[in-house]
């Protein structure tokens, strides 16, 4: 029986470093499968915390490779370490492994699906795991909530201005001086956000992490954060993730923010802040972006070398439009997008043609050569299974010898293991290909004609459309831009640096 040993810390070990709860585990379950005469073919660590399974690489490779029928069952050291989430990701793991006939095995019993006696257990199981996963996580909030009425500061960083200590937040004066100054060329000097962050770059003034990366946003943030009045905030943001995985945070309305009276000094004063709220009301103007065209060809596609941010459109009525960095790094001098837009062109070209070059295949040699070359192959690899057979048998006798470890034990058995699989597949392949040699003559040509046609399309259609479909024709082909371009360099003194999707 082909198993896959899956490892994940449980609620009760979260103060216990995990490398030791996976090897404590590891040995346990590898144990199991020997006593049981199972074959691990692979052992997947779960590092990542969290209950959704979006957030679990692991988890989410586990589950497309029971869908790919790859195991036979999956041995864990509890049924809740699968999922501990809500009612629906807990009902796709079950229903998957339902559904590709894949065991559950646990030291201390397995579940097998198609029966209705063991899926209603299973089913239980994990009713219960997300009500004590919901007790704990309501306790804790209770705990933060209490803390946060004490006027204690909960989160993890001190905003910029502050130092975070014990539960509270202590003035860094240094960086107070520069949130005093921002909050006075808003309110006094009738500076906006962009203008704030470019005076700040422009007099050398470092941000918290000692870099000059300030950008609107950032002042934003700092001027409409309650914090700096003395008081201590929650749930400004509501976060969750998307169906990859990755963190989400929305700010949500003001009314549904927690604000308490915190232990903190003040850095501005009550009146200060609410003018600065008063200002930014006034200079809100609702836009309508319906009837807007894009007007840059590269958005999205062109990185800033220096901070990495997405280089955006600079528009002027005496100059061509030109790029620059949307943070002002101030780390790259900006170019006209004519000018960048016409050497990603020819980049793109030039790389498609050695992509076209090198699909392109030779003639076959005679029919009865290409044969005898095939089944030589073949049984080639037949006689090197046999003989890793044989390793796999021994490296058992090896663990018990105590001359190999679990670790080194866990990495022979998949490296074998991994070996054989493909073995395999490339028999598989090979008695394909002999039944039907020319499928692999039209496997191999099938992107030569795409490549062809986007030569054409560049050379011919692309100078004629506008802005947006140039933009959605440069997104199919290319991953991103990393442009640079020194502060001494001339118009085209720039450097891109090309990662194509192909």
């Amino acid at each position: 029986m082909k198993v896959c040993i899956y490892l994940r810390k449980s609620r009760s070990e979260e103060n216990a470093p995990i490398e030791e709860v996976l090897n404590r585990h590891r040995a346990t379950l590898l144990a199991y499968a020997k006593k049981h005469k199972l074959k691990v073919v692979e052992i997947k660590s779960e590092v990542q915390s969290g209950e959704s399974i979006v957030r679990r690489q692991k988890m989410l490779e586990l589950l497309q490779e029971v869908e790919e029928n790859k195991y036979d069952a999956v041995l864990v050291m509890d049924i809740d370490r699968l999922g501990r989430g809500n009612m629906r990701e807990q009902g796709l793991i079950l229903e998957t492994f339902k559904r590709h006939n894949t065991k559950i095995i646990t030291p201390n019993k397995t579940y097998d699906l198609d029966n209705e006696f063991d899926e209603e257990y299973s089913e239980f199981e994990a009713f219960m795991s997300r009500r004590e996963l919901k007790i704990i996580k309501k306790r804790l909030m209770r705990g933060r909530m209490k803390s946060l009425e004490e006027g204690n500061y909960i989160a993890s960083i001190a905003p910029y201005g502050y130092e975070k200590k014990d539960k509270t937040l202590m003035i860094n004066e240094k960086e107070a001086e520069v949130v005093k100054l921002i909050f006075h060329l808003y309110t006094k000097e009738g500076y906006g956000d962009s203008k704030i962050a470019n005076y700040l770059i422009d007099h050398k003034i470092p941000t918290a992490k000692g870099n000059l990366n300030w950008d609107k946003t950032t002042i934003r943030s700092i001027l409409k954060n309650p914090v700096y009045t003395g008081r201590v905030v929650w749930g400004k943001k509501k976060t969750s993730y998307d169906i990859r995985g990755y963190k989400q945070a929305k700010l949500q309305a003001k009314n549904k923010w927690l604000i308490y009276q915190g232990k903190h000094a003040a850095i501005i004063k009550d009146e200060v802040f609410k003018e600065a709220e008063e200002i930014a009301h006034k200079r809100i103007s609702p836009r309508n972006h319906s009837n807007r065209n894009l007007r840059n060809p590269l958005a999205g596609l062109i990185k800033c070398g220096c901070c990495g941010s997405t280089m955006t459109i600079r528009t002027d009525k005496n100059k061509p439009d030109s790029l620059r960095c949307y943070r002002n790094c101030g780390g790259v001098k900006s170019s006209y997008i004519k000018l960048i837009e016409e050497r990603l062109l020819e980049a793109i070209l030039k790389e498609l043609a050695k992509f076209k070059y090198s699909f392109k295949y030779q003639k076959e040699t005679s029919k009865n050569a290409e044969i005898q070359v095939i089944e030589d192959h073949i049984e080639k690899i037949i006689k090197n299974r046999e003989t890793l057979v044989d390793q796999k048998e021994k490296l058992y006798d090896l663990l018990e010898q105590g001359l190999y470890d679990n670790e080194t034990f866990q990495e022979r058995m998949k490296t074998i293991n991994n070996r054989i699989d493909e073995g395999d597949k490339d028999i598989k392949n090979l008695q394909k290909k002999l039944s039907n040699k020319k499928s692999s003559k039209e496997n191999k040509s099938y992107l030569i004609s795409p490549i062809a046609d986007s030569n054409e399309f560049i050379k011919e259609l692309y100078p004629r459309l506008d802005a947006e479909k140039r933009n959605r024709f440069l997104k199919i082909l290319i991953e991103k831009v990393v442009y640079d371009k020194d502060k001494t360099a001339d118009k085209e003194g720039f450097n891109l640096e090309i990662h194509m999707w192909l």
